[in-house]
């Protein structure tokens, strides 16, 4: 007969291998497969979609910059090398316009063809949202972005006379609109038009246009076009030498308060130019460090800016 203590130190002792016994080792998962870059470009638009329809309901700006973020997302996915995202904007396009816009026809052909996957999950998308969200029409602002969209990618793939008629055709869409909804869309409509007509070369074609638009602007006090728009002036008068046509436009045009930095940062350089060829160096000087403090602090964004700016302020001094 084994005594209590012999007993309870074998199963201490049992206890003991069967805790330092090695675990079995795990089962190794397999990797994920990574994302379809298609898919995930099909469901931006759909986020974007719903930040819009979100803004044109609350007049809540931070959806408008949600949606406008989601466009610059959508815009990195498009200059992915081999990317597939053309036949998926030229599928939503296809779905989302209908047969009698005036823009789809001019907006398909600028694109590959949507192929027939493309269509299906479109179409199927569609259907998962029920009836009423296909009786609803399209929003105008939800419209601009996806013009944009494909502005920039024929600005992006050198596409320049085809960008241009694109150009032109929404600024006449944008200046048939009346909807204060639209201003924050609109302010991009008229920043990339008129990078397409300085990329190729003939800026002051559009110069008109951009005055037209920015006296309406200043009637209906819209703030962000009109700040956009009268750095595109300035800089166009720059571009083409008329200095003197500038310090003009500096000296009957208000800057408005409510601009953003970035903007605020690009009027102050063009100021201290001006100024500096005008041999105002002191006005120039503090214009030019204004601008270097009202840029983007961070090292990887503006770096041509705040170089540009920092050597300009420099030679002033």
């Amino acid at each position: 007969r084994c005594c209590p203590q012999r007993r309870s130190a074998d199963s201490t002792m049992v206890e003991a291998m069967d805790t330092d016994a090695p675990a079995p080792a795990p089962a190794e998962e397999e990797p994920a497969a990574p994302p379809d870059p298609a898919s995930l470009y099909r469901a931006d638009i759909r986020s974007a979609q719903a930040s819009v329809e979100r803004f044109v309901t609350s007049r809540e700006p931070r959806f408008a910059q949600a949606a406008l973020k989601l466009m610059a997302c959508l815009r990195k996915a498009g200059l992915a090398a081999a990317s597939p995202t053309q036949p998926v904007l030229a599928a939503a396009i296809a779905s989302a316009f209908g047969p009698s816009h005036p823009l789809r026809e001019r907006l398909l052909a600028a694109l590959p063809p949507a192929a027939e996957p493309e269509a299906a999950d479109a179409a199927g998308a569609e259907g998962k949202e029920g009836g009423e969200a296909k009786k609803r029409p399209l929003l105008p602002e939800m419209e601009l972005i996806l013009e944009l969209l494909v502005l920039l990618a024929l600005i992006d793939g050198g596409k320049l006379p085809v960008a241009l008629s694109l150009a032109d055709a929404l600024l006449e869409r944008v200046a048939s609109w009346n909807r204060r909804t639209l201003d924050p869309f609109a302010e991009r409509a008229y920043f990339y038009s008129s990078w397409a007509y300085e990329k190729a070369g003939k800026i002051e074609a559009v110069r008109s246009r951009l005055l037209a638009a920015q006296r309406t602007s200043c009637l209906h006090h819209n703030t962000a076009c009109q700040a956009t728009l009268l750095n595109l002036l300035l800089r166009s008068y720059m571009s083409a030498k008329l200095f003197v046509q500038a310090d003009k436009l500096l000296a009957k045009s208000a800057f408005p308060e409510q601009a953003s930095n970035g903007q605020l940062a690009r009027y102050l350089y063009y100021t201290g130019r001006i100024k500096a060829l005008q041999l105002e160096y002191s006005e120039a000087h503090r214009c030019l460090l204004q601008a270097q403090r009202k840029a983007p602090q961070s090292s990887s964004k503006a770096v041509g800016f705040k170089l540009s700016a920092h050597k300009l302020g420099a030679i002033v001094q």
